[in-house]
């Protein structure tokens, strides 16, 4: 059997609840805890006590809770009248102070913006201009290629007409003089067979006229051949200056061509790069322009973000030390809720002082 020495309780949360106890067991005799029986020993004594404590520290806890409650009711409500008033001028300050700042920021977002579109705008003309000078460099320099490469041409194609002309000549007097021998070992021919006698009449004559006439064939034969191979050396000889002279025009060709497309291509690529460098030029110039920009209008934002915070600042001795005059310009939380917030505290103050009132509501039951 347990016999208590002690037992300690605390009012919580409108309960009286059993925070500590002493205790000891014990197994001897009943009849040795008390003097008789009807309960008059000593456990009874004890019991008796302990409920009649009991009831007087639930009572006391009672009323004090009663009390503590009507406090906290009356705290509650002076509390929220304050913070309700408080929250009122909070408000009307923080809409004046940010109509102020909303003001200033357009004037300033205004004025930084017109900067920006003024420095924009001067850098698009002059990546215009410096874009239109490189296009007429590069134009400039293309149509003059252009002249240099048609005087190239012109100058080819008349050197190969004379070229070829020439050497025309040349195979026609060749071929002239070709035919006239030709035409001259014929005659001989013709006239050595006159010499004969020989006529269609007396072809069938044999003897020393069959002879001859044979010999006569095989001579105009003979001539005919060595003709022929003279008319044939000289065709070839005329083909191989013609086609020589038709060589050597056509590499002069080629290389004023060559040439030509090379002045071309070098004019080009120097219109390229001049054409590059003022686009880089231009480029190079319009982020300058951007970046000055950009850091005008982070100065214009960090001005304008100072300047809240200085007003910010200037606002939080204004709030009676309930904390609900403290303006923070883009805050989500409103003065309301920081006005419900003290009142809040004004709860947890009448907590502090329930709490404060623990040491007289602890029953400690100690046996004698």
């Amino acid at each position: 059997m347990k016999i208590y020495t002690e037992v300690n309780y605390e009012w919580l949360n409108d309960k009286l609840v059993q925070t500590s106890s002493k205790s000891f067991d014990y197994e001897g005799e009943l009849t040795l805890l008390g003097g008789g029986g009807g309960g008059g020993g000593t456990l009874g004594k004890i019991a008796k006590k302990a409920k009649k404590t009991v009831k007087k520290v639930a009572k006391k806890a009672k009323t004090t809770t009663k009390a503590v409650a009507k406090k906290a009711k009356t705290t509650t409500k002076a509390v929220k009248k304050k913070a309700a008033t408080t929250a009122t001028a909070v408000k009307k300050k923080a809409a004046t102070t940010t109509n102020v700042a909303k003001k200033k920021v357009m004037s300033t977002t205004t004025a930084a913006k017109k900067k920006v579109a003024s420095t924009t705008t001067a850098a698009k003309g002059k990546v215009m201009s410096t874009t239109t000078a490189a296009k007429k460099k590069a134009a400039t320099t293309t149509n003059a290629a252009k002249k240099k490469l048609m005087v190239t041409t012109t100058a080819a194609k008349k050197k190969v007409a004379g070229t070829t002309t020439a050497a025309k000549k040349k195979l026609a007097s060749t071929t002239t003089a070709a035919k006239g021998k030709v035409m001259e070992a014929t005659s001989a021919a013709k006239k050595g067979i006159e010499k004969t006698g020989i006529t269609k009449q007396n072809l069938k004559i044999g003897g020393s006229l069959g002879k001859a006439l044979d010999q006569g064939k095989k001579n105009l034969a003979a001539m005919t051949s060595t003709t022929k191979g003279n008319i044939h050396g000289i065709t070839t000889a005329g083909k191989t200056g013609v086609a020589t002279g038709t060589d050597a025009a056509k590499t002069a060709v080629h290389t004023g061509t060559d040439a030509a497309k090379t002045a071309v291509h070098t004019a080009t690529d120097a219109g390229k790069v001049a054409l590059h460098t003022a686009a880089d030029a231009g480029k190079a110039a319009w982020v300058g322009l951007m970046d000055a920009a950009k850091t005008n209008w982070t100065s214009v934002m960090d001005a304008g973000q100072a300047w809240k915070g200085d007003q910010s600042g200037g606002s939080a001795g204004g709030g009676g030390g309930t904390g609900g005059s403290r303006i923070a310009m883009g805050s989500d939380t409103s003065t309301a809720e920081k006005g419900s917030g003290k009142m809040k505290k004004g709860q947890l103050g009448g907590g502090r002082r329930k709490r404060s009132n623990r040491g007289k509501d602890k029953l400690k039951v100690r046996v004698a």
